[in-house]
């Protein structure tokens, strides 16, 4: 990471990201029986020492009555994209909410809820991405 990309926090130790002016993406939709429409989960990276890092989350979805939640949970992971050197915990504290009415199964894997299905595309964007 260029020293143009980094920016030191008020806090010392911890990195920030900056942000081009310009990025790449990949988008996912996701059919979940959690939420009434499809939701598209864009992910933004830039490119680091040969690898993609993310740099942002975008929640986008015709239902309007999650918008709030959609935007919190995207502002949140992406802080943390830009900060962390290694954002796999998030998928973990992600899996770790359970919806109180249940999950279901999918693909042969249990699925809590709508943020463990978000885990797991950032999960699969990883594995894709950064072998």
């Amino acid at each position: 990471m260029s020293e143009n990309q980094k920016l030191e926090s008020k806090h010392g130790n911890i990195l920030k990201l900056h942000r081009p002016e310009v990025v790449n993406a990949k988008v996912y939709k996701i059919k979940s029986p959690f939420v009434k429409f499809k939701i598209y989960v864009t992910l933004s990276y830039v490119m680091e020492a040969g690898k993609k890092r993310l740099i942002e989350m975008f929640i986008n979805s015709k239902d309007l009555t999650h918008a709030a939640e959609y935007i919190v949970l995207t502002r949140l992971i992406s802080a943390i994209f830009r900060r962390a050197n290694d954002p796999y915990f998030i998928l973990e504290e992600l899996r770790s909410a359970y919806d109180p009415n249940g999950g279901f199964f999918k693909n042969g894997k249990y699925v809590q809820s709508f943020y463990s299905e978000i885990a797991d595309v950032i999960e699969r964007f990883l594995k894709e991405n950064n072998k």
